[in-house]
């Protein structure tokens, strides 16, 4: 049996990324960082929704029909897939879900949104 280590969902899948995620400070330290420049940035992880709105394909386990950028490295996404996994997309373009302890092989790759007044 798996651990349910998210929350009471059953319906997957679901954004885990909160306060309460470990990953939470990260991208919280980056934004603080980007805010003594800019005035409003915030962060979050990649969702499930996003990724596939950008090309990912959960039936072919692939990002390849997303542009370069969103596979040029490994990282979490914020979206469980089943109790005990997250969404990740690598850089081989894969698109899939993994147990969460592969830090040595996926990163935070933070979403930042700023707004376009702070674009120069």
């Amino acid at each position: 049996s798996s651990t349910n280590y998210w929350s009471s969902e059953t319906t997957y899948p679901v954004d885990v990324y909160n306060n309460n995620s470990l990953l939470y400070p990260i991208v919280e330290e980056y934004v603080s960082y980007l805010n003594t420049k800019l005035t409003n940035a915030t962060g979050s992880l990649l969702t499930y929704n996003q990724a596939k709105n950008l090309g990912c394909d959960n039936s072919s386990y692939s990002c390849s029909s997303a542009p370069s950028w969103v596979y040029s490295t490994s990282y979490w996404a914020s979206s469980a897939g089943d109790t005990s996994r997250v969404w990740i997309v690598a850089s081989s373009g894969g698109f899939g879900i993994d147990r969460c302890g592969y830090g040595n092989y996926f990163g935070v790759r933070p979403v930042i949104t700023i707004s376009t007044s702070e674009i120069q």
